[in-house]
């Protein structure tokens, strides 16, 4: 039997692919095309971009010869010379402007026209009067929607921001010079300038010589920032992620996730990023339990986050793991009876329910007990209380709600579409109060028999604290709180009129509770400043 050798070949759809599929975006392309204007040595690079044309010129080499167009333009993948481009290695990425519309290169002598929705070549003229540098014009094969354009400038302007040369959208600049004092993790390799997550979904954004490649995701390294490399990073050939192995890259990447893992421990409240990065680290042992213990990264059903550290300082009976916004867990958090952990979180730590503190074995932590244990004999259901049956106390806190809601609602007087919420009494053990967002709120009365009234000839102040919280923090629901998750805008929302108006409500409570109003209400003396309409409630069960 003969031996023979053979070469391996590409098969034209496996080219088609190529061109068609490293590009997902037409600004990433638009990229490329400037990038291919750096390696050519243009001092200026101009883009415009209109409904169904991208226009990218340059003052670069261009191609000066039809040995270049044959052995540059034809052929993918000729590799650059040593020291030849600052971006290109393969002479692959024009491919990704070819991807998105009829292409015409003018450079030199030369006009190459190109339609890969056509077929896979290009028409060649030649002879023409000599242009320097180059203009590529992309005939759209998809038409741009006026927001569609804005996005494609904003987005692009972020990818060549930090290259160093007039780069110019529409006949405007978009690209800075690079100022050391603003990155001060600088080094031979890079430009630094990390800190801690500004938020869900931030990141390190990672720039190539100046050309925007990935965003590192908060998730994994704990910070937000920018990093710029001073020398070339080994990328994939769609130039949108840096490869592991590259050298520069391993030097610089252990800066900027020091520096994250830094900010997150003085941090004392983390971002959603944040406590993912430490649950992450923990999980993979990267991050050792107790060095975790002021970290505030284990989310209960009500949307806190706790650090071991603060679980312990509080008593506790128990912990368990429930649903966000587990109503049972709500009440269970809020009584401060157990500590109900988010199922979520408890499933990102990679631990059963009932082995969370022996997996992470803090010290001082509460053991476990399932939720059917804890809410054993527990009142689930919802249920209005008729005028007629509510305690000469309750009375007096009715009285009271409504006063502060006269302080923190006064909407309700100036959209007439608004109805003022009554004030009502209610029997529940899974909530200190409910609304339906618009007709009432309903003080649950297992949450009034736990308050004190007067004091000394005054009002209790503890009390009236925790019924204000109560009666804003369902102010702040504009539809039914049995079925609502707390957000963050929620939560922005009841701090805000937390803020502003609690301290006008000690004073205006303190001075409207006078021991002459007290006696009058509790001996049904007062009828108060508004009935309780019982029809507009349904009794939730």
């Amino acid at each position: 039997m003969g031996t023979s050798s053979h070469e391996f070949e590409m098969h034209p759809e496996l080219l088609r692919s190529v061109i068609q599929k490293q590009a997902g975006t037409l600004d990433k392309a638009v990229l490329e095309g400037v990038m291919n204007s750096v390696d050519a040595g243009a001092t200026v690079i101009d883009v415009t971009i209109t409904h169904d044309t991208v226009v990218i010129t340059d003052d670069g080499r261009g191609f000066a010869s039809r040995t270049e167009v044959e052995e540059f333009f034809k052929v993918f993948g000729t590799p650059h010379k040593e020291g030849d481009a600052t971006f290109g290695k393969f002479r692959m990425g024009r491919g990704q402007m070819f991807a998105f519309g009829h292409n015409t290169w003018r450079t030199g002598e030369f006009e190459m026209t190109v339609d890969v929705s056509q077929r896979l070549g290009f028409d060649l003229r030649e002879s023409l009067p000599n242009r320097r540098g180059c203009e590529i014009v992309i005939k759209l094969y998809e038409e741009l929607a006026p927001t569609n354009i804005h996005y494609m400038v904003r987005n692009i302007t972020k990818m060549v921001k930090f290259i160093q040369l007039p780069i110019r959208i529409n006949g405007e600049r978009i690209t800075v010079p690079i100022d050391p004092k603003k990155f001060p993790l600088t080094t031979d390799d890079a430009y630094i300038n990390v800190t801690a997550a500004r938020g869900y979904g931030g990141g390190v954004d990672v720039y190539n010589l100046g050309a925007y490649v990935e965003t590192i995701s908060s998730y994994k390294c704990g910070a937000s920032g920018t990093v710029v490399s001073r020398k070339q990073l080994d990328v994939n050939f769609a130039r949108n992620q840096v490869l592991d192995k590259c050298e520069v890259w391993r030097r610089i990447k252990p800066l900027f996730f020091e520096a994250g893992e830094k900010a997150i421990r003085n941090k004392t409240v983390l971002s959603e990023d944040e406590q993912a990065n430490v649950i992450a680290r923990l999980v993979s042992g990267e991050l050792n339990h107790p060095d975790a213990d002021s970290m505030r990264f284990l989310l209960d059903v009500t949307g806190k986050a706790w650090s071991p550290k603060m679980i312990r300082t509080k008593t506790f009976e128990a912990y368990s793991v429930a649903d966000e916004g587990d109503q049972v867990g709500d009440k269970l958090m809020q009584t401060g009876r157990a500590l109900v952990l988010d199922s979520r979180c408890v499933e990102a730590l990679e631990a059963k329910p009932d082995q969370v503190f022996v997996k992470y074995p803090w010290k001082g932590m509460p053991g476990y007990a399932p939720m059917e244990k804890l809410s054993a004999g527990m009142n689930t259901n919802y249920v209005t209380l008729p005028k007629d049956q509510w305690r000469p106390t309750e009375l007096v806190w009715v009285r009271l709600a409504e006063r502060i809601m006269s302080l923190v609602a006064p909407w309700h007087e100036k959209d007439p579409t608004k109805v003022k919420r009554k004030v009502l009494v209610g029997t529940s053990d899974v909530a200190l109060g409910w609304t339906d967002g618009r007709n009432y709120v309903v003080l649950a009365r297992e949450f009034l028999s736990r308050l004190r009234t007067m004091n000394m000839g005054v009002i209790n102040l503890n009390s009236l604290v925790q019924l204000a919280h109560v009666v804003m923090h369902e102010m702040c629901h504009d539809t039914d709180s049995r079925d609502n998750v707390h957000s963050p805008d929620f939560y922005r929302a009841y701090h805000d009129m937390v803020f502003a108006h609690l301290p006008a409500i000690l004073v205006d409570a303190t001075a409207y509770m006078t021991p002459a109003k007290y006696k009058n209400i509790t001996k049904g003396l007062d009828s108060g400043e508004n009935d309780a309409v019982q029809s507009q409630v349904a009794v939730a069960v």
